[in-house]
Formats: structure tokens, sequence, C-alpha cells
């Protein structure tokens, strides 16, 4: 009993100090709203711009690999308790593939429009 008590108590003064040490690991992308990267799409024209819209879709692209990964490991936690005659449809194993693969999608596409305005940024710098 002593020593689940001591445990608990180390995990607890632990706890805050991992959760305090998060924010500073990841450098934080730059967000805009869908309005301003319309806007920024619209009145591109010189390479820094098309620079800066590349690296916004390819923080978004992190963004949705990130959470396709918990997506995948939610679907593999959740098929070990798939079991039984009477399972229902959708299955919670079912719901975490299709965020999965939704995630997946959105991360292709935000690849392909990080890819397409690096083109335009080395295509408009020559």
């Amino acid at each position: 009993m002593n020593r689940w008590i001591a445990v608990a108590f180390t995990l607890a003064l632990s706890s805050p100090a991992l959760v305090m040490a998060q924010p500073m690991a990841t450098p934080q992308a730059p967000t805009y709203s869908k309005a301003e990267v319309k806007q920024m799409t619209r009145s591109a024209h010189t390479p820094e711009e098309y620079q800066a819209l590349a690296s916004y879709y390819k923080s978004q692209r992190e963004a949705f690999r990130e959470r396709a990964r918990g997506e995948w490991s939610e679907a593999i936690h959740r098929s070990a308790f798939d079991f039984g005659p009477m399972q229902k449809y959708p299955r919670p194993v079912d719901s975490s593939m299709h965020r999965y693969e939704y995630f997946s999608y959105e991360a292709k596409q935000m690849e392909q429009k990080a890819a397409y305005f690096e083109k335009l940024s080395s295509s408009t710098a020559q």
C-alpha cells in the first residue's frame, strides 16, 4: 500500500513539470484564419509570400499527420475490444479508421498545396 502511495505521489509531483515543459518543446507554427489564408492566396505575388503560404501548408500537413497518428493508435486500441457476437455497426474501431483516413487525406492535400506554393516561389524568384 505504501509503495502505491509513493508512486502516486511521485507521479503527481512530476506531472505538472511535464505539462509545463511541453509547450516549450515545440515551436508554434503560424496560425491564420480561413479568410486570412484566402486573402494571402489572392494577394501573393512575391517569392516570400508564396514561401509563407508554403510554410503554412507544411505546418497544417504536420498537424494533420499528427492527428492521423493519434487516430491510428486509437483504432489499434479499440480493435483490441472488438469482439463478441452482438457487435453493433458502426463499431468504435470503424469511426477511428474513418477519422484516420480523413486526416491522412487532408495531410496529402496540404502537402500538394505546399508543393504548389513552393513551385510558385521558385518560378517567381527567377
